[in-house]
């Protein structure tokens, strides 16, 4: 598997672009969940998911995530999120930055 690069200036920018959509009350973000190609589709993600958002539930809670693909943003809004923007950089894909509240 290659790892992708990513210039430093892209970095920045695209981190500068992520604050712009970060809550500014206190909140929990929720970083990275990956899935074996091989498990993909087979409802793991989504439980996985399920057990960090119960957690998030009990502590009534804010949360902010990036989806880094609009397959995976459509998951998260069955489980609640809210799609609050787009971020591209360069020939980056689109991320999409993305908040849930306590269901």
């Amino acid at each position: 598997m290659e790892v992708a690069r990513i210039s430093k200036t892209a970095r920045k920018v695209l981190f500068e672009e992520f604050g712009k959509y970060h809550p500014e009350e206190p909140h929990w973000y929720f970083t990275m969940l990956g899935i074996d190609p091989m498990h993909q589709g087979s409802g793991r993600g989504g439980r996985l998911f399920q057990y960090g958002l119960a957690i998030l539930d009990e502590a009534k809670g804010l949360a902010f995530n990036e989806a880094t693909s609009l397959g995976s943003a459509r998951l998260y809004e069955r489980l609640g999120w809210k799609i609050v923007g787009e971020v591209q950089v360069g020939s980056s894909p689109p991320i999409f930055p993305m908040v849930r509240r306590q269901s």
